[in-house]
């Protein structure tokens, strides 16, 4: 198990009681310390180990390093530590400050050595935030479908550079049937690329354009392609009539596949949508 390493201990006044091996957070005053008594407290270090103190008396706060920490609940080892009403260190969950890591596992009022890891925030790593919100730090006004142009984990991620979107194929011979996307912004498509790894059972024929909505045909970018054959095919060089290696897709518009004659049954594929925003 390891042991101490005070790396930065650092003398202040205690503004309460405070026990050993605690948890501390900054009092009201510049340079005291109080105990931590909340998993939401701002934990800056570690009592001493060698003396409880009252108010007024001078306290020393362990701020870098291994410290001894005395434990108020099941832990194991690595496990971030928070505190709790009395400055004991538990595990932290939700948006917990973290005051340090348990360097070995134990049980309620168990004292263990804990890497100091000052009040980083437990489960930082997803914010919700509305439009407006946002807008605040920002300084502009945008639309929730603006800012979701900044986060792939809302929607596909929208950049000036040219990104994909990826659609599987779907064996439905209505229009739009193949697959159906809007963005929601205004974008540019500037090729599509249709990777089909199982043909069609019978002979079939595919047309993908912008349309205004999800359930039309549109063969403005690529016109009767055949997919009774496997293999990659795109609108530079399988566009067929009607087709063009680009075409501007509205902000409320889609961008359809559906098959233009025979039967998709048996289809197997993915299409790659590539754009920029307009």
């Amino acid at each position: 198990m390891a042991g101490r390493t005070e790396l930065l201990v650092k003398s202040f006044q205690a503004e309460g009681s405070i026990l050993r091996n605690r948890f501390v957070k900054p009092g009201t005053a510049a340079g005291s310390l109080l105990t931590a008594a909340a998993a939401t407290d701002l934990i800056i270090g570690v009592s001493s180990n060698i003396v409880d103190v009252l108010a007024g008396d001078m306290c020393d706060g362990i701020l870098q390093g291994i410290a001894n920490l005395k434990l108020g609940g099941t832990v194991t080892y690595g496990a971030r530590l928070t505190s709790d009403s009395t400055g004991r260190g538990i595990a932290a969950t939700g948006t917990a400050r973290v005051g340090g890591i348990a360097m070995a596992a134990g049980v309620v009022n168990d004292i263990i050595p804990v890497l100091l890891y000052p009040s980083n925030i437990e489960g930082i790593g997803s914010i919700t935030a509305s439009a407006a919100e946002i807008n605040i730090l920002d300084g502009v006004t945008a639309t929730t479908a603006e800012l979701n142009l900044l986060d792939p984990d809302v929607a596909p991620a929208y950049h000036k550079i040219p990104r994909v979107v990826k659609k599987p194929l779907n064996a439905v011979d209505t229009a739009g049937g193949l697959f159906s996307h809007s963005f929601g912004v205004a974008v540019i498509v500037s090729r599509v690329i249709l990777n089909v790894t199982t043909q069609s059972t019978a002979a079939c024929t595919v047309d993908i354009g912008v349309a205004a909505n999800g359930t039309t045909l549109n063969d403005g970018l690529i016109d009767g392609l055949s997919v009774a054959a496997t293999g990659t095919f795109d609108n530079l060089l399988n566009a067929g009539t009607n087709g063009r290696s680009r075409q501007a897709v509205g902000s409320t518009q889609f961008v359809t596949g559906s098959v233009a004659s025979g039967a998709s049954a048996g289809l197997v594929g993915t299409a790659y949508i590539e754009f920029f925003e307009a």
